[in-house]
């Protein structure tokens, strides 16, 4: 079976000519083909992370509250990994003798890569759990603070392939409730192209690019 070039749903040949027609680029063809080029590439690597991320987005496979990845992380993995490590101890050896086995060719078996991979393994669940509930006694937004991280990068990626359009928040519209304005609109159609989902309330969509233009 061949795999699915996951690119291919990314910024088709339609979504292009609207980006092309919102920068006024559309007769640009090298230009649009080298900001293509970038949007996939940055599209692709926000999926990834947003696929594999406990986050709100409507691409997102699993969306977990730090306190059920909490319990999950410490009864599933991390009770399991202390207790595994525990019975590889070498005070344990006898019960992994090859004497007395049926089978001549059987050798030892060395415990100790698994003994520093489950080492390794709780060290990083110990940071990360202490880091859910940090979060969790915060409040702290996983999906906000992607929203705002990639608002940024779409932002950083128009200032480079449309200098000369100018980094405004655009002029808001009252009728439509949108922002209207090259890199607002921009913004706008990237980012529910990569999030695959439908555009951000005007307001909310100017406050991040407002944050984005701050840093």
């Amino acid at each position: 079976m061949v795999e699915r070039d996951s690119s291919v749903d990314l910024f088709n040949v339609e979504r292009m000519r609207e980006i092309a027609r919102i920068l006024n680029i559309e007769r640009d063809i090298d230009r649009v083909i080298g900001l293509h080029a970038d949007l996939i590439r940055l599209g692709l690597r926000w999926r990834h992370t947003i696929t594999n991320s406990p986050v709100d987005f409507p691409i997102s496979s699993i969306r977990p509250a730090p306190s059920k990845r909490i319990r999950w992380l410490e009864n599933k993995v991390e009770k399991i990994a202390k207790e595994l490590l525990k019975n590889l101890d070498e005070e344990h050896d006898p019960y992994f003798s090859i004497w007395g086995t049926l089978d001549p060719d059987l050798v030892a078996f060395d415990r100790e890569p698994a003994r520093r991979a489950l080492t390794e393994l709780l060290e990083h669940l110990d940071h990360l759990i202490g880091d859910l509930y940090a979060l969790q006694n915060e409040k702290a937004p996983h999906t906000g603070e992607m929203r705002i991280d990639l608002v940024c990068d779409l932002v950083e990626l128009f200032k480079v392939h449309c200098p000369d359009l100018g980094t405004t928040r655009g002029t808001y519209d009252s009728q439509t409730k949108r922002w209207i304005g090259h890199l607002p609109e921009f913004v706008e159609a990237a980012f529910s192209e990569i999030t695959g989902g439908a555009v951000m309330p005007g307001k909310k969509l100017d406050n991040l690019i407002s944050l984005a233009l701050k840093d």
